[in-house]
């Protein structure tokens, strides 16, 4: 999800105590949005943005398992 994302779900929901909102580059080292390749039209960095937050994911969910 991009900022954006996170703030109508907020209105939607209005709390998310428990922090499980995040965006799919809060699983990487760089955080910030997915690159938006709609006027870039950088597929290549968007591709890589979300590779690397799809394997970060697991990484993210086996450390909170571990707690």
């Amino acid at each position: 999800m991009d900022s954006m994302n996170i703030c109508n779900i907020k209105q939607i929901f209005k709390e998310d105590k428990e922090n499980k909102v995040k965006k799919l580059m809060d699983y990487t080292e760089r955080g910030g949005d997915v690159a938006d390749p709609w006027y870039s039209r950088r597929f290549d960095v968007a591709y890589q943005d979300i590779y690397d937050g799809c394997r970060g994911l697991p990484n993210y969910i086996k450390e909170r398992s571990e707690l």
